[in-house]
């Protein structure tokens, strides 16, 4: 470039000036700085494609593995996780405890259970497999109201007339403690056309009229003893249960008479009789509860000398209910009307203690 020297001012200072290229060449110049940009971004978009498929490659394989990982983790197989579940929750229950029904602990279990056995879509009232009938044994220590402690063998005890409603009275002045050993339930369907059918609550009168083919027979039986006079026996409470026609998974049960069977061969017949005495004792009529509840004594003549037995009944049905949570063949847990954990496992007939037949 050529490169003059003018005069610039009138203070005789000079200052030097760069004349501009001719257009042609500035022109060209600014193309080859175009053109080498363009190649040089072209090429590092080159570089950086290559590197990130390179890349791509290397950990596709990973991210996989990583992603089938988490998708087991955070949704596992419904069956493993209902398994898993029931285990938990007989492991809990083998393992006992003074109320281990009305435990914190089951919570967990409890739960996951009654997810499974909502996400799978039974209601206990008409699924026929698994059955709502059968032979059931409670699963864990008992626990409802007038429990006055344990045994050294961790058996609950509780007044004898706790376990009745009041309706047994014995010759003793005090009230008689009873061992209880474990509670079984023989629930199965009313055979149609065979008996009249029973007395039935007002509320569910017209559903079973509709409906005589669901009406089920309930034996709730009481296994008990009376250490102290060497007394073995059972409490038998004879209800009904039906299927509730407007809530899911409930059922209705109303009792009506009740017995106190001698078990013959462990039991002391001199120890019977003292705790029973030699007739049917009848209840006093200032019974408030009897009274409120309309019950009454069926009295049988010498059937407590003959078979060491007796028997009672309930004017008027005394109702309840339970709404199950989740049941299969092994296993069923509700909830009763007064909010109590009823957890039960399915035995076969051989199990069946012959007094509770």
């Amino acid at each position: 470039d050529r490169v003059d020297l003018r005069w610039v001012g009138g203070h005789g200072s000079h200052k030097q000036h760069q004349k501009p290229a001719p257009r042609s060449t500035l022109s060209m110049w600014k193309f080859d700085n175009m053109l080498v940009s363009c190649l040089l971004v072209a090429s590092s978009f080159l570089l950086l494609s290559s590197n990130a498929f390179s890349l791509r490659l290397d950990t596709t394989p990973t991210t996989r593995s990583r992603s089938s990982i988490s998708t087991a983790t955070t949704a596992p197989d419904p069956s493993s996780v209902k398994t898993s579940a029931k285990n938990g929750l007989l492991q809990l229950l083998n393992e006992g405890g003074d109320d281990i029904c009305s435990s914190p602990l089951l919570d967990e279990p409890l739960a996951d259970l009654a997810q499974c056995y909502e996400r799978d879509n039974i209601d206990a009232r008409t699924s026929m497999n698994p059955s709502y009938n059968g032979y059931w044994s409670n699963a864990g220590p008992l626990a409802f109201q007038g429990r006055e402690g344990f045994n050294v063998r961790g058996q609950p005890l509780y007044p004898l007339s706790k376990l009745t409603m009041g309706q047994v009275k014995t010759v003793l002045s005090d009230d008689v403690i009873c061992t209880v050993k474990r509670m079984t339930q023989n629930v199965n369907f009313v055979e149609p056309n065979k008996a009249p059918l029973p007395i039935i609550p007002d509320s569910m009168k017209e559903a079973v009229h509709a409906h005589p083919e669901r009406l089920r027979t309930s034996f709730l039986d009481t296994h008990f003893s009376i250490d102290e006079f060497n007394v073995n026996g059972v409490l038998r409470m004879e209800s009904y249960t039906f299927p509730n026609p407007a809530t899911p998974n409930r059922y209705d049960t109303w009792f009506l008479q009740g017995q106190v069977l001698c078990s013959t061969q462990d039991t002391d017949p001199d120890g019977w009789k003292a705790v029973f005495g030699s007739e049917v004792q009848q209840l006093p009529s200032r019974n408030g509860l009897l009274r409120r509840l309309g019950l009454r004594r069926k009295r049988k003549p010498s059937g407590l000398v003959e078979d060491k037995s007796l028997s009672y009944s309930l004017g008027k049905p005394a109702a309840a209910h339970q709404t199950v949570i989740y049941m299969d063949q092994d296993i069923r847990v509700s909830i009763g009307n007064r909010g109590t954990r009823i957890i039960v496992t399915k035995e076969d007939d051989d199990d069946k203690n012959t007094v509770g037949q």
